[in-house]
């Protein structure tokens, strides 16, 4: 059976309608559409004198519909392009203002509310009624016809009730088709019909369901959650709603869609924040909520694994978007004054959430390193022997992955330095400033890697002094301030120091072999032993084979004994 919301707010969604001409021509498909519905269930009629008489569409009956369920889309299609009617119509609207366009637009509605209520009639007294997802849909339709048409006649308060009780069912059903593996449409294997609720939500439900309560409450961000949840309880107590079955069975399956918990009822929100020596007041109702869940899902999230940093992230990013948009409000105020209290208010909560924001940034970012690391680690060789082509490979590109994750957290370390209040703060900006040292350090770390693992060794000797000296001389490292989670200790830089000291150990005796094979490699002989990273022969020519292993004429020259392991190198060396 075909999902009622994609046959109707999908395919106008996927059509991109816009212009006045885009709707109309929509809306003639559609009524095309009706034409050959109804020829195909015998319900057109010929004759139109005294149509009225002769129509069979108002007289569908429960049990045509039980036989076919067309003769229920054929409403469905009726009060869909009475629908388009009225957004071709709005469309006009927009750019000219016209007292009768308004009142046509109202009556077009209205026709579009008469079908889909005959459908919801229809389905009552049908066996579809037992099918949650279509069943649903037909409702949601309905309550969002039933919506916009009270935003029109600014019955704010049906509004709430009409595009909450979308906005739980729409909820319901998405979390219905994940948990249970059912979607209305059997041949959905990509999820679209899940994507289609959170849009209808995004772009119809929640904006509508903002403006209603704004015009209420005068509350310009409210709790849409808690406030649906309170609509659906209500219409769950009056047993004469229309829409009380739906609400009763998503109570019956999960109640938690329908009524607030406890939890939520009794949460206590956090109103003011602290930053540094600064405290700020919240004044949107939204981000302390937001704060909350943040607390408790911060919990949750495990260094080692970059994936279970997402759903914090979303939440403090939309924490930012939400106080950004409060603050765009207040910006297009003229007679704003810079030193009242809540402008520095929200001054200070910008920065709070952008500081902890980008902080987790850089953990998550960390914690990417550590995976990346944990798989350069496995491409090496734990016997000692030279790692072959394919792993020099693999560990090449992961390298380079590592040094490109660096650059994005030195650029997140560059955006906190910039933050409103970070320059003034001495403490904090000298700690910032050796958190970019120590990052550039690490990345310069996996740089020498690189260089060493294509043997340019002096090269990798250069960076690592370079480094060393930075480390040493930044004096804030023994004065750190407590960063989130403890991202950067003295430790950290003990550790960081250590792994030079050993790598400049490692390269200097790479750099002293290499000098003294270049040496050999220019004699004439050119043997295959006077360059150790050299195993090029001539397998083809046999005799030019044994004249680059050893000296076949009488002259008698010393031959060296190549080095494999480490020890025996530092040995011949020394």
């Amino acid at each position: 059976m075909e999902s009622p919301l994609e046959l109707t707010f999908g395919a106008r969604s996927a059509l991109f309608l816009q212009s006045v001409d885009d709707f109309h021509s929509y809306r003639v498909r559609v009524n095309r559409r009706i034409a050959k519905l109804k020829k195909s269930l015998n319900l057109a009629v010929k004759d139109t004198r005294n149509y009225k008489t002769k129509e069979k569409t108002s007289q569908i009956t429960a049990e045509q519909f039980n036989n076919d369920s067309r003769y229920g889309l054929v409403y469905l299609y009726l009060a869909e392009r009475d629908f388009l009617h009225y957004l071709e119509a709005n469309a006009i609207l927009e750019v000219v203002s016209s007292k009768p366009k308004e009142t046509f637009i109202i009556s077009k509605l209205k026709k579009t509310l008469k079908y889909s209520n005959r459908l919801i009639a229809l389905l009552i007294e049908s066996k579809y009624k037992e099918d949650i997802f279509f069943s649903f849909e037909i409702y949601i339709y309905n309550s969002l016809i039933n919506g916009i048409f009270a935003v029109k006649r600014k019955n704010w308060k049906l509004a709430v009730k009409f595009f909450s009780f979308a906005r739980c069912t729409l909820q319901f059903l998405e979390n219905y088709q994940l948990n249970n593996k059912k979607s209305i449409n059997s041949k959905d294997t990509t999820g679209s019909i899940n994507h289609l609720y959170k849009e209808i939500i995004d772009t119809i439900v929640d904006p509508n369901l903002k403006l209603s309560i704004f015009q209420i409450s005068n509350v310009s961000s409210p709790d849409l959650n808690k406030t649906s949840k309170k609509s659906c309880s209500l219409i769950l107590d009056d047993k004469s709603s229309s829409f009380n079955p739906v609400i009763s069975k998503i109570y019956k399956i999960d109640q938690t869609f329908v009524m607030s918990s406890a939890d939520e009822e009794n949460e206590n929100l956090t109103v003011d924040v602290t930053w540094r020596d600064y405290t700020a007041h919240i004044y949107n109702e939204e981000i302390p909520r937001l704060l909350n869940h943040i607390n408790k899902n911060s919990s949750k999230i495990n260094d080692s694994v970059s994936d279970s940093f997402d759903e914090v992230l979303i939440n403090w990013q939309d924490c930012l978007e939400i106080h950004q948009q409060d603050l765009n409000r207040s910006n297009k105020n003229a007679d704003d004054d810079i030193n009242s209290e809540e402008y520095q208010n929200n001054q200070v909560l910008l920065t709070y959430l952008n500081y902890n924001l980008y902080f987790l940034r850089i953990r998550r970012d960390l914690s990417l390193v550590n995976e990346f690391n944990s798989k350069l680690f496995d491409n090496t060789n734990n016997n000692g022997s030279l790692l072959s082509g394919s792993q020099l490979k693999a560990n090449l590109k992961i390298i380079k992955d590592i040094t490109r994750v660096y650059c994005l957290i030195l650029n997140t370390v560059k955006q906190l330095q910039e933050l409103p209040g970070v320059y003034s703060d001495e403490s904090l900006f000298y700690s910032l400033e050796a958190l970019q040292s120590y990052f550039e350090g690490s990345k310069n770390y996996y740089i020498v890697l690189f260089y060493n693992s294509i043997h340019k060794y002096k090269e990798s000797l250069v960076i690592l002094n370079k480094s060393i000296q930075i480390l040493n001389s930044l004096k804030a490292k023994d004065k750190l301030i407590e960063f989130p989670a403890n991202i950067l200790t003295k430790i950290n830089f003990e550790d960081l120091l250590k792994k030079y000291n050993e790598l400049v150990l490692k390269i200097s005796i790479a750099v002293e072999f290499e000098a003294q094979n270049s040496v050999k490699a220019a004699s004439a002989n050119n043997l295959v032993i006077d360059n150790v990273t050299d195993f090029n022969l001539d397998w083809e020519n046999p005799q030019n084979h044994l004249n680059h292993i050893a000296t076949l004429e009488n002259n008698v020259v010393p031959v060296s004994v190549k080095p494999v392991l480490f020890d025996i190198a530092f040995n011949y060396i020394t």
